[in-house]
């Protein structure tokens, strides 16, 4: 699967667990991206290496590690919001 068939899949799954419709620009304020930049990648315009690597260092792990790295993830970027990182 290519990486932006991936994005678009998350970005379905995000629709269905929300329950409501997100163009690209909704997505990329929600992830902290540049719009343009989502866009290409939905595009297949432009595939950033550091997004594959993690997804392949990811897919190394099981279920309950991956959940815990995806927390610890979410923690931080909540601790550093709040600090006005």
């Amino acid at each position: 699967m290519e990486l932006k068939d991936f994005l678009k899949q998350v970005h379905r799954i995000i629709e269905v667990k929300n329950g409501k419709d997100y163009n690209y620009k909704d997505i990329a304020k929600l992830i902290g991206a540049n719009s343009r930049t989502y866009g290409e990648y939905l595009r297949g315009g432009i595939t950033p290496l550091s997004m594959k690597t993690l997804l392949n260092l990811l897919t190394n792990l099981n279920d309950k590690d991956l959940v815990k790295v995806i927390r610890l993830w979410e923690e931080e970027n909540i601790i550093n919001k709040r600090k006005g990182k």
